[in-house]
């Protein structure tokens, strides 16, 4: 008995040392974290208090990146820097609403939140079976009851036939409303066995009515989806702090204006991606632009026109919601740079928000989190699922569809800084600032990179399923502060960097495709 009082007595000694060491250890998570951001010559940088920190010499274009009078001589010739038309709306509202009619249920929701839209599903009988503007709609309404009286009868007229087969159709409004749009619906979603719902269906669409809340002191039309065309500033601040040149042209992206319809003997590249894309201290200077000023320099002329749709917040799944605007812009090859969005603002909230109850109590201590991470989170295999479910299934419909349409893909695979290019300094930043301004408190710089590596296997996957060429920039573009800004965006060294390595591997595509129209010798 003695003896396991004695032993119990040891066991709780040793319990109150190790809780002791683990606040001890706590605190100095804490302290150390302070003490980062108040010496840190990176983090001071990223919080405007100094300059960034750079090898004299080394975060800068090549001379002949900023010869203004070579990059005009090689811009691609469906792009000006004379204004042109925005698209006009009405066209666009019938390729949306067919492009609608594709979605899956949960995504139509999506699509007019993000293109600020009204819109209700009717079946055969006339009947609204499903408004997607509306929570819990409980039935019992037809258009008749979202419509005017002027407009109501001729949609009812019309909607018969585009349910059973015929081309979307426009009705110009004349009770307030400009416009309806209506499309056949082959694929409506799940109704329930107990809706009287038949079909033909169709889908009818509206602009919403309530205002769209916008401010002037930005560039924005919906917030991380969709700049306000014409829209310039001189001295933006970019997501690393530092003041870039930013224009906007008649699409709503960060590029020169787009020519449309598409001028003959153009072939046109659009580079789908987020702030990563968007990136550099001058439109002429971001990656997408770069590729293009290589691209006409290697073949001579103006014949390959590359647009920056590249806008910032952006993920795999608003691409997908975008994708009828850049089929609009006909494109012929797309290219795709995509992770950082859909790991840090989609993936990892649910991973942490879906931990088990013990990894949601040890993880509350810092110093068990930051150096523990990994097992405070899914493992490798459940990772890499929920990757393939979540997004490259939604990559592989946008391949399709352009696919579909006559565009070519190329997937790129998502560059991050190496580990073993870092000095503690920069180490001591990238993990400092994943955890304020992309994973949250629960995820580490090194959780970030060991998802990233399972997104850009999967990504080289899925090329291979879908025969599309991916094209290694996360293998091929290794560096450290020198290259990134953060765990994702670029300096000027690394914006072209990447430019030239996308090149590298598109350039015998374009050929290719150049010669088969005959405009190469």
């Amino acid at each position: 008995m003695k003896r396991f009082a004695r032993w119990s007595l040891y066991g709780i000694i040793l319990l109150v040392w190790v809780v002791l060491v683990l606040l001890g250890l706590d605190v100095w998570e804490r302290v150390y974290r302070q003490h980062v951001m108040k010496t840190n010559p990176f983090a001071l940088a990223r919080q405007n208090k100094t300059d960034w920190p750079t090898t004299k010499g080394t975060d800068k274009f090549s001379p002949e990146l900023k010869d203004t009078a070579a990059r005009d001589r090689f811009r691609g010739a469906g792009q000006t820097r004379e204004p042109e038309p925005i698209p006009d709306e009405k066209a666009m509202a019938l390729r949306r609403v067919a492009y609608f009619t594709l979605l899956e249920d949960w995504e139509r929701y999506a699509f007019t939140i993000a293109h600020h839209l009204r819109a209700v599903l009717v079946d055969g009988r006339g009947m609204v079976v499903k408004a997607f503007a509306e929570v819990n709609y409980a039935g019992g309404k037809k258009p008749a009851d979202y419509a005017g009286p002027n407009d109501a009868p001729r949609i009812a007229a019309a909607l018969p036939g585009v349910a059973a087969g015929g081309p979307p159709v426009l009705i110009e409004g004349t009770d307030g409303t400009p416009w309806y749009c209506m499309a056949a619906c082959t694929n409506p979603p799940p109704l329930g066995a107990d809706s009287a719902a038949v079909p033909p269906y169709a889908v009818l669409c509206w602009p919403d009515p309530a205002p769209v809340e916008t401010d002037d002191k930005n560039l924005w039309d919906r917030p991380f989806f969709s700049y306000r065309p014409h829209e310039k500033r001189d001295a933006l601040r970019n997501v690393l702090g530092v003041s870039e040149q930013f224009a906007v042209n008649n699409a709503g992206l960060r590029d020169d204006e787009v020519v449309l319809p598409k001028p003959s003997g153009v072939y046109r590249v659009l580079c789908m991606g987020a702030s990563t894309t968007e990136e550099g201290p001058a439109n002429d200077l971001t990656y997408p632009n770069i590729l293009e000023y290589l691209a006409n320099c290697k073949f001579g002329g103006q014949h390959v026109d590359v647009i920056n749709a590249g806008v910032s917040g952006m993920n795999s799944l608003k691409h997908k919601l975008k994708l009828a605007d850049y089929l609009a812009l006909q494109p012929d090859l797309i290219v795709v740079y995509l992770a950082v969005n859909d790991i840090c603002h989609d993936l990892f909230p649910m991973w942490v928000k879906d931990a088990a109850p013990w990894q949601k109590r040890l993880r509350e201590s810092r110093f068990i989190n930051n150096h523990f991470n990994e097992w405070m989170l899914p493992n490798a295999e459940k990772m890499a699922q929920d990757i393939r479910n979540a997004k490259m299934s939604t990559l592989r419909f946008i391949i399709e569809q352009a696919r579909a349409a006559g565009a070519e893909t190329v997937l790129c695979t998502f560059a991050a800084p190496a580990l073993e290019k870092l000095d503690s300094t920069g180490l001591d930043y990238m993990n400092c600032y994943t955890q304020l301004e992309w994973g949250g408190r629960y995820v580490t710089f090194a959780s970030y990179l060991r998802a990233l590596a399972l997104f850009n296997r999967e990504i080289t996957a899925l090329g291979g399923e879908m025969n599309v060429p991916v094209i290694d920039i996360a293998g091929q573009l290794r560096g450290g502060t020198d290259v990134f800004g953060d765990i994702c965006h670029m300096k000027n060294s690394g914006i072209e960097a990447k430019a030239r390595l996308i090149f590298d591997h598109l350039g015998p595509i374009l050929e290719d495709r150049l010669h088969q129209r005959g405009q190469l010798p």
